[in-house]
């Protein structure tokens, strides 16, 4: 498939440039004995967000290797993941009603995005419930499974018949968030280290 043609064309050393951020971040040690907020499980995520980073995927022989750009804005959202010089090898987003997915090479629209990516790319990429799970919160509404490390906080959500497992996370502003998430179900691995938060008026308009 097009999407495929790419996936080897050397995704490895990809760059990503973004707007500076003055807000600290500073990684938790693993060892940490520091307790998270106790609502984290069930907390809000903010209306509007910018997450920054690194994302590789594994199927199989299979394997695939980006840097992305999600931006949120409420309902909306956009999501750029890049190349070796920062252009755009493909692009999902949903503005409304509207929601496409771009390459160098294609357009396409649909009602259901997941279905859309998984139609055009052959991967399953779970848009919606990512939403959630890059924010170490479940989706709303689904039976979940939270398991806690020794230090009490999230290591693992078991929801949907995907595994999400967190090592690493960031401490910003008030927030406690996720750096490094691992998502698996079946043959699908999906590793995400992300590098930088952007809350509130400090996201990236879409």
């Amino acid at each position: 498939m097009l999407f495929r043609s790419f996936l080897f064309a050397g995704l490895c050393l990809l760059l990503v440039f973004i707007s500076a951020c003055t807000t600290i971040q500073t990684e938790i040690p693993s060892s940490a004995d520091t307790i998270p907020e106790l609502s984290i499980s069930k907390r809000s995520i903010p209306e509007n967000w910018t997450a920054n980073g690194r994302i590789s995927a594994i199927r199989g022989e299979e394997n695939w290797y980006a840097h992305f750009n999600w931006i949120q804005q409420a309902n909306n959202f956009k999501i750029r993941f890049t190349g070796p010089l920062g252009e755009t090898q493909l692009q999902i987003s949903q503005m409304g009603s509207d929601i496409l997915l771009k390459t160098p090479a294609i357009e396409r629209s649909s009602n259901d995005l997941e279905q859309l990516i998984l139609q055009e790319t052959g991967w399953i990429f779970p848009v919606n419930s990512l939403h959630y799970w890059l924010h170490g919160v479940a989706e709303p509404d689904i039976a979940v499974i939270f398991h806690y490390n020794n230090a009490g906080r999230i290591s693992e959500i078991v929801q949907q018949g995907w595994l999400i497992q967190y090592s690493k996370w960031l401490q910003v502003g008030e927030l406690t968030l996720p750096k490094k998430i691992i998502v698996t179900k079946n043959d699908l691995k999906i590793k995400i280290i992300i590098s930088q938060w952007l809350l509130a008026e400090q996201a990236l308009a879409l």
